[in-house]
């Protein structure tokens, strides 16, 4: 398999893999809000439509936080995350089938894989399942809901905001989806660039591809790169550099990990120095990164 060959593949892998997930979202994301009108029909509003500012109101939103949680568990949100991080198996093949091609060393540990198994599944209960899902989607709901109670506002207004924030409209997407479907994807493709760091001191591998499929909308960063082989040392200063989409977490050694940033999905792949254009190796040759 050629590094371009595994970057496409792991590419479509993911964003196929995606499309379903996403498509899981949108029917959860269609539950949640008709849960939460349920709910939030209960509240007491005057002759004009505008919401009162009374105690059992304000008892209605929050017990709101019990029905979102609910309406989540009984949609099958875990469910549906569960089954997209089947694809990881599919990650780790190909990635296997990759480095078996290109060193005849390479022996998937399967420790090294279960332990980096371990910390994507763990990321994903705090950022999927917890915390992160409380800071990104439940609090600016609950600052909603606190802006119109607070203000007296309209019903049907509050209504369609709650719409629009939930399930989205022909110009955003909903809360729900936006977020986890971004994260989600983000770190599927930073686990195979950590799988594929990880074995590459092992092998003595010193240069890299940055490869991966190019989009309208990919960035100038990605652009510029996607194609074109370098030295670790040419890669590490890249982190030096800023550009718009970068990780903010972007160091010398995670740069292999996190790329282009947020929305990144190219690869930079380790790859033997037999397949480097001459001309890249006569770069670094004088730059002395490296030695014939």
């Amino acid at each position: 398999m050629t590094p371009e060959a595994l970057a496409r593949e792991i590419e479509d892998l993911i964003k196929s893999a995606e499309e379903i997930y996403s498509g899981r979202l949108v029917t959860i994301q269609n539950k949640l809000f008709n849960d939460l009108l349920v709910h939030y029909r209960q509240l007491d509003v005057d002759d004009d439509g505008f919401i009162r500012q009374t105690a059992e109101n304000r008892r209605i939103v929050n017990a709101s936080h019990d029905t979102f949680h609910k309406s989540l568990k009984e949609s099958g949100y875990q469910t549906a995350l569960e089954k997209h991080l089947v694809v990881v198996n599919k990650i780790n093949a190909l990635n296997a089938a990759y480095f078996s091609g290109i060193s005849d060393t390479f022996s998937p540990t399967r420790n090294f894989i279960k332990a980096l198994q371990g910390e994507l599944i763990s990321n994903m209960n705090t950022f999927i399942l917890s915390d992160g899902l409380q800071a990104n989607v439940i609090l600016p709901l609950n600052q909603i809901l606190a802006q119109n109670i607070n203000t007296g506002g309209s019903f049907a207004g509050f209504i369609e905001q709650l719409k629009t924030y939930v399930t989205g409209n022909t110009n955003v997407q909903g809360k729900l989806l936006s977020y986890a479907r971004v994260y989600v994807s983000d770190a599927l493709f930073n686990y195979s660039r950590s799988y594929q760091q990880a074995v590459t001191a092992d092998l003595g591998l010193e240069f890299y591809l940055y490869s991966g499929g190019l989009i309208d909308k990919s960035r100038e960063f990605c652009q510029e790169r996607s194609g074109n082989f370098y030295h670790h040392k040419e890669i590490k200063q890249w982190a030096n550099l800023s550009w718009q989409g970068k990780n903010k977490l972007t160091t010398e050694s995670s740069i292999f990990i996190l790329a282009g940033g947020y929305k990144c999905g190219h690869s930079i792949i380790p790859v033997h120095a037999s397949i480097v254009p001459d001309d890249v190796i006569q770069r670094n040759v004088q730059n002395g990164n490296y030695k014939t």
